[in-house]
């Protein structure tokens, strides 16, 4: 997946972890968002910048 912040590539090692972690490239924090209600099919997941 891509950083919101920069749109470095991040890799995800546990898919269903959401706690904020940092991004290795520009130091911002983001989370993985589950979302599974969507219209896109069972279940959407996307990166977010966290506001702290």
């Amino acid at each position: 997946m891509r950083c919101p912040a920069c749109d470095e590539y991040v890799p995800i090692e546990d898919w269903d972890d959401d706690s904020p972690f940092q991004c290795e490239e520009c130091g911002e924090w983001i989370r993985l968002v589950i979302d599974e209600s969507t219209y896109k099919g069972a279940t959407d997941k996307y990166l977010e910048v966290v506001d702290e």
